[in-house]
Formats: C-alpha cells, sequence, structure tokens
C-alpha cells in the first residue's frame, strides 16, 4: 500500500498543467503524522494521506473573470482517497477510502464593475461513489454477510457500535449526492502587473464561507449501482451538514506564497445513539511558490474516515500538503 501514496503523489505533481487553474471550491492533498488519541484506544494512528487528483472536463473560470460574462461554469471529477496507517505489525493500513464523483458548477462574479470584482459566490452540485473497499460484516469478525450479521444489522440502531464494529473487514458502501455554496469575499487585491494597472487583479487578502449538505443515497446516475445495504440507514449519518470559515493572506505581487487558516464544523447524526454527531476543526497552514505547503491541524469529534464514524477523535496532525488550484487572477476587460 505505501506504493500507492508514491504512485498518486507522482501523478499529483505531473498533472499540475492539467489541471492547475483556479478552482471556486479548492480540494487539497495532504500527507501527515497524527497524535495517536482518540475515545477508541484500541488502535493507534500514526500517519494519514489524501492524494486527491482532479480531471477538469470544463472550467471557464480563469478565461472569464474580470470580463463581461458574470457566470461561470465548471466540471470536474475527482478521485478523493484516503489513507491511515496504524502502528500494528500486521495490517498497518485499514480500510482505504474510496471516493471518486462528478462535481459541477457555476461561479458569479459580484461588483459594480466586473474589470475588479469585489467578491465572487459559487454553487456546486457533487454525486459519486465513498466506500472502502471491503466486504466483511459491519459488526463484530465476521468475513461475511451471514444471517447473523444480518440479525445484527437489523438492530444496528440498538448497537454499542464503537465497541462491536469489525475493525480489519467491516464494510462501508454508500452513494452520495452533496450541494455546496461558497462566498468568497476580496479584502484587498493585487494590480495585475507591477505598473498598477486596473485592467485585472490578483487577490491579496480574502475570507470565505462555505456551507454544504450531504444526503447518502443508494441509486448512482438514477440507477441501483454501488448503495448501502437495507439496514445501513439505521446507523449510517445519511443527512451530513458542513460550514467552514476561512482566511486567506498572499505575501507577494507575482507569488503564490500564501497563508491559510480555516475552521471547520461537520454535524453528521445518526440513528444510533452511540454515535457523536459533532466534528470541529481548525487547519492553519503556509504555501511555498509551486503550491506546496505544511500545515498542522487539531480536530476533535466524530471521525471522517469511512466506517469509522462509529469513532470519536482527538488529534493534532501535521505535514505537507498540495494544494490543486492556482492563485486566483482576473484580467482586463474583453473589448
Amino acid at each position: 500500500m505505501k506504493k500507492h501514496y508514491i504512485v498518486y503523489f507522482l501523478l499529483l505533481a505531473l498533472s499540475k498543467g492539467a489541471y492547475g487553474q483556479f478552482s471556486s471550491f479548492d480540494e487539497t492533498a495532504y500527507f501527515g503524522l497524527s497524535t495517536p488519541t482518540g475515545t477508541n484506544q484500541s488502535e493507534s494512528i500514526l500517519l494519514e494521506a489524501r492524494p486527491i487528483l482532479k480531471v477538469p472536463l470544463y472550467n471557464r473560470l480563469n478565461s472569464d473573470l474580470g470580463k463581461r460574462k458574470r457566470y461561470s461554469p465548471t466540471a470536474s471529477i475527482i478521485f478523493d482517497p484516503q489513507f491511515r496507517m496504524y502502528n500494528s505489525n500486521s495490517r498497518p493500513v485499514k480500510m482505504p477510502t474510496y471516493r471518486i464523483f462528478l462535481s459541477a458548477g457555476v461561479t458569479r462574479q459580484i461588483g459594480s464593475d466586473l474589470n475588479s470584482p469585489d467578491a465572487l459566490i459559487s454553487l456546486a452540485a457533487e454525486h459519486g461513489h465513498y466506500s472502502n473497499g471491503q466486504f466483511g460484516c459491519v459488526w463484530g469478525s465476521s468475513m461475511d454477510n451471514d444471517s447473523t450479521c444480518m440479525a445484527l444489522s437489523a438492530n444496528a440502531d440498538n448497537i454499542d457500535a464503537p465497541a462491536m464494529l469489525n475493525r480489519n473487514s467491516g464494510e462501508y458502501s454508500t452513494n452520495f449526492a452533496r450541494a455546496k455554496l461558497k462566498l468568497m469575499y476580496f479584502l484587498r487585491s493585487y494590480p495585475i502587473n507591477d505598473a498598477g494597472s486596473t485592467r485585472g487583479g490578483k487577490v491579496k487578502r480574502s475570507v470565505q464561507g462555505t456551507i454544504a449538505y450531504t444526503k447518502l443515497v443508494d441509486w448512482l446516475a438514477g440507477a441501483d449501482i454501488g448503495g448501502y445495504d437495507d439496514h445501513a440507514h439505521l446507523f449510517y449519518p445519511m443527512n451530513q451538514f458542513y460550514v467552514e470559515l476561512a482566511y486567506e493572506h498572499y505575501f507577494a505581487h507575482n507569488s503564490n506564497r500564501h497563508i491559510r487558516i480555516g475552521a471547520e464544523y461537520w454535524y453528521r447524526p445518526s440513528g444510533n445513539a452511540f454515535i457523536y454527531p459533532n466534528n470541529f476543526a481548525i487547519t492553519g497552514a503556509y504555501f511555498l511558490q509551486n503550491n506546496l505547503g505544511f500545515f498542522i491541524k487539531g480536530e476533535y469529534g466524530q471521525d471522517s474516515y469511512n466506517i469509522r464514524f462509529v469513532d470519536q477523535i482527538a488529534r493534532v496532525m501535521g505535514g505537507l500538503m498540495y494544494r490543486v488550484g492556482d492563485r486566483l487572477t482576473w484580467g482586463p476587460r474583453r473589448q
């Protein structure tokens, strides 16, 4: 599994020319060490990686910003895997996460003069599959979804989920549909060149707010493919809500070096009383010219690692980040 990390990050670097454009909803790949603290002390986290790959299908943002068009559509296919390694001699990588989905959206420029917009507001819809590639019973240690497993699943709203979770081969599989809304307000912008031209600009400081709603669904593009089983709704967090507030500051006119500080909140309620619904996180990151950065993150609440949403986690994490989208720049008005 270690080879997968190397392959994904090489692809990430080689693909920068393909998707190195500004994106309203940034996807940020990371690789970091994690403190092993959490309410489930039987497992000790060592490191975590999320090597996101993004394939753009259509992106009018870069060509439209600062011109006459107020609305700019985008569409991408995103592969968002996540791997976690534990301090364990056998099977150190457990239950990797696989997410693949289609993301489509539109961004509107806000301001009386589109040659120098004051803000952007973006709306996106996403739909795809999310699983951990396992096939064993969710509960106990059974490798098969036998009659005993089915009986436990039918009573999943009363099961002590953290205590009974199959942590080696428990299946997690679902599809999802998501809606996201983001407002990006420019506190200050640089002119597009050192001569001070007003016919374009680059963001210097901005504040951002994002809200999202995710619904777990048992269909994929209208077909009965790859969804959850009959009893998953008893303990899966079927409706999920997300809020983020963030601040960004770029240090120089012709540089991508910047800091980003963000606070996130997830609310994922479950039908199981043993599952804690809240997750809070604060992340600070410093990015270099090539979009590679260093980050530190503090997190408390419901674990986000596929079937381990039954756990609570409290940790500090730090390491490397790679930002997929480039710095926001808008060009002169098209005559």
